[in-house]
Formats: C-alpha cells, sequence, structure tokens
C-alpha cells in the first residue's frame, strides 16, 4: 500500500511535470511565434530604413544643388543689383545734366573726347550734334549751335559763354557779362 502510494504521488507528479512540460512547451511556441513575428517587422523596418536612407541621400543631392543654384543666382542678383545701380547713376547724371564748372573742365573734357578724330569725316554740324549727345551722355550741358555758315557747341561758364568748334575742340569766348544761372537748370524732382 505504501508503495501504490509512492506510485500515485510519483505519477501524479509526472502527471503535474507533464503538465508544466505542455505549458512550458506552449511558452515556448507562442515566444516562437512572437520571434517569428518580430523578426518580420525588423526585416519590414531595416528596409524601411533603406529606404530612408536613400531618399535622404537623394534630398542631400537636391538640396546641394538647390545651395549651388542659389549661390549662382545670388551671384547674379549682385551683379543684375550692380548694373542697375550703375544704369541708375548714369541715368541721374543724363537727367540732371550740369554746366561746365569751368573752362580748365571743359578743356579737360574736350581733350578726352574725341568727337573731333573720330568722326572727322562727318559734316561739321553732325559734329556738333554728336558733340552735344556725348556730353549729355557724362552728364554735361553742350547744346549744338546754327548760324549761317557757323555750326559748333555753346558752353555757360560762370557769367561768359564760350563757343567750341566741334571739328577741332578750339574754345574761343563768345559773349561775357550773363548773369550766372544755376550749374544745374532742371535738377531731378
Amino acid at each position: 500500500a505504501r508503495l501504490e502510494g509512492e506510485l500515485a504521488a510519483a505519477q501524479a507528479e509526472v502527471s503535474r511535470l507533464e503538465g508544466e512540460l505542455a505549458a512550458e512547451e506552449a511558452e515556448v511556441a507562442r515566444l516562437e511565434g512572437e520571434l517569428v513575428t518580430a523578426e518580420g517587422e525588423i526585416s519590414t523596418l531595416q528596409a524601411d530604413l533603406a529606404a530612408a536612407q536613400a531618399e535622404v541621400a537623394t534630398l542631400e543631392t537636391d538640396l546641394a544643388a538647390a545651395q549651388s543654384e542659389v549661390l549662382r543666382l545670388e551671384g547674379e542678383l549682385a551683379a543684375t543689383q550692380a548694373e542697375v545701380s550703375a544704369l541708375s547713376e548714369e541715368l541721374s547724371i543724363i537727367r540732371s545734366p550740369r554746366h561746365f564748372a569751368s573752362l580748365a573742365a571743359l578743356t579737360s573734357w574736350l581733350a578726352q573726347d574725341d568727337t573731333d578724330t573720330r568722326y572727322a569725316s562727318r559734316m561739321n554740324n553732325e559734329k556738333s550734334f554728336i558733340l552735344q549727345v556725348r556730353a549729355l551722355r557724362d552728364g554735361y550741358l553742350l547744346p549744338a549751335w546754327f548760324i549761317p555758315g557757323f555750326t559748333g557747341n555753346l558752353a555757360y561758364i560762370g557769367n561768359n559763354i564760350y563757343y567750341i568748334w566741334a571739328a577741332d575742340d578750339s574754345v574761343d569766348i563768345f559773349d561775357t557779362g550773363w548773369a550766372s544761372i544755376p550749374s544745374r537748370p532742371l535738377p531731378l524732382e
């Protein structure tokens, strides 16, 4: 009876251990399933990461190209702004021309101007208009003037009027005693 009791106790222990083993095997199976699922998720995440890294590389390339384009456009903008500034200054000079400040300033300007040599083959009246335009481009008033048999340009300096012969840049006094006029007859408004 004692052995039968021990056998029954041993069989009960075996049953209990078999139940624990079955529970452990079920837990292992569940964990193996979770592992397979986790490995699948890891694989998916790794693929997503690779795709994201490729997208980042593409975006970095696009960004570098865009930054290069921005630098190029900024350079163009700076050049254009400098050109606009120069043209604005030139336009201001042309829109508000002035009389020569002195006879020395007039003769100096005529010395650097090449209308008399560059357009030597042109008629004197044409040279006078060319000289007038070239003076205006430099911001000076040097109007063309005609009377029968004479053509040239006039310069108002202080109280005097000077006659400029466009054919050879010579300067003669034309009239004196005039009332002084403003350097810029019509300044910009």
